[in-house]
């Protein structure tokens, strides 16, 4: 079995994409079906070996970082292998603007509880980040027991982006444009979706309060029930 499709022989280094495949013209395609805006792709496929980000190596006692190391920007864990390594598959991410990022993702606990901003998080409030969409991979031989496990992610075998993967971002970016509720990722949120979120908002509180509502009653009836049972005998 080949390197890229044993992960547990993967580990937490650089890795370049495997030969062969055109990934600029592919990138076109994507760019023809999902589009482009802000003068890059809203959709990108990527080899998850090859992207790397800084991580501290080490804090202060106030929290400040002393050093940073490069580490795999698309990591996880595996079965069988210490600590976490890095995607040897291509993936297509999909870009979130800046002001659509949370602020609460720009702020981690460092060493002794002091706050940190990473370096990698600094660049995403300045120019935007990239989410993970999903992960190429051929899972048509893989045990389905294995394959749809929660405790760890099964990886399939490896495959190149073809046209099935087209079909698919070209469904997605449908769905994308037809709900009007989604957020688009090139553009502050709308206060129709503002409103529409904290309507949705409401109605699960409401709910929630309903049901609490329904046991608390619930309850106060089995004890009247009981209070009476113990007054006649």
């Amino acid at each position: 079995m080949s390197l890229k499709d044993d992960p547990s022989l993967w580990r937490d280094e650089f890795s370049p994409a495997p030969t062969g495949f055109n990934r600029i013209a592919f990138q076109k395609k994507v760019d023809d079906i999902c589009g482009t805006a802000r003068g890059h792709s809203i959709i990108r496929v990527v080899w998850g070996a090859e992207e790397e980000i800084p991580e501290a190596a080490g804090f202060t006692h106030l929290g400040t970082a002393v050093e940073h190391k490069m580490v795999g920007r698309h990591r996880t864990r595996v079965r069988g292998v210490k600590g976490k390594v890095r995607k040897r598959r291509f993936i297509f991410e999909e870009f979130q603007a800046p002001e659509q990022v949370p602020q609460d993702d720009y702020v981690r606990i460092g060493g002794a509880g002091g706050l940190y901003v990473p370096p990698s998080l600094v660049e995403e409030r300045k120019f935007g980040k990239w989410n993970e969409l999903y992960i190429v991979a051929d899972h048509s031989k893989c045990d389905p027991i294995i394959c749809n496990s929660l405790e760890y992610f099964c990886f399939g075998d490896y495959r190149e982006p073809d046209g099935s993967d087209l079909a698919k971002l070209g469904r997605i970016t449908a769905r994308r444009n037809a709900d009007e509720h989604l957020v688009d990722p090139f553009e502050p949120v709308s206060q129709r979706a503002v409103n529409h979120f904290q309507k949705l908002a409401n109605e699960e509180t409401d709910a929630k309060e309903s049901m609490e509502s329904d046991a608390n009653e619930e309850r106060w009836a089995d004890h009247r029930k009981t209070l009476k049972q113990h007054t006649v005998s």
